[in-house]
């Protein structure tokens, strides 16, 4: 199959998912003198095509959104590709240890605040898996999504909690080795989780912070009985 999306022909490689809502493929642009290739969603439910293209392009720039296209009677959205390396086969499998555990989720949290993706996509890559993790450790989301799940009433506080429990989920084994640093953000977690991105991301950063003898124990009881 061939597609022609303005300046680009994209001819499927790959089927990689097949859905109620939609489908999401791997095409080259053989219009291209180079390799190029892209993820391209292709959503058949007309109601979330419209919520999706008022989305993103509300958004364009901002993320790795390439293109859209009305096809027969479905919606594309074309995407970068990205190489797929999923945090939970490629980090999970190392021998880890709390730093680069830390290290992860403020790489994940930066990712989510920089990326531009509105947050119903954003919720629904965190939640499906979507997360790859590069050789250099960088982090960076993956646009083979189930739509189906799709919900425009998504907000940040929702797309922060969860980045911060896949986050902790990872820290859960490890943290009793800074067991009082990370007291405060566990608390905050499961009281009425994150805000925002940004809020995770300072707990986070300062729970990371190497022990100091006063310094976590000064601010846990200034904080820790405090309304959070």
């Amino acid at each position: 199959m061939i597609y022609q999306i303005g300046d680009m022909t994209l001819q499927k490689t790959q089927e990689v998912f097949r859905g109620k809502v939609n489908d999401v493929i791997v095409c080259q642009d053989i219009a291209s003198s180079g390799k190029v290739y892209y993820t391209v969603l292709i959503v058949r439910d007309k109601e979330i095509a419209r919520k999706l293209m008022k989305l993103f392009h509300a958004e364009r720039g901002k993320n790795r959104f390439v293109a859209d296209y009305t096809w027969k009677d479905t919606y594309m959205m074309v995407f970068d590709y990205v190489r797929e390396r999923p945090l939970e086969k490629f980090f999970g499998s190392e021998i880890l240890s709390l730093p680069s555990c830390e290290q992860m989720g403020l790489n994940l949290t930066v990712e989510c605040l920089a990326g531009g993706i509105p947050y119903p996509i954003l919720f629904l890559q965190l939640k499906q898996g979507q997360i790859h993790i590069a050789k250099d450790k960088s982090i960076y989301l993956g646009y083979c999504v189930d739509l189906e799940e799709f919900s425009e009433t998504v907000t940040e506080k929702d797309c922060a909690t969860l980045c911060a429990k896949i986050v902790f989920s990872y820290i859960e084994g490890m943290k009793s080795e800074k067991v009082t640093s990370y007291k405060l953000l566990e608390k905050k977690l499961w009281k009425g989780g994150y805000q925002r991105f940004t809020q995770f991301y300072k707990d986070l950063k300062m729970a990371s912070q190497p022990l100091k003898k006063d310094g976590i124990i000064a601010r846990l009881k200034n904080e820790i009985g405090a309304k959070i």
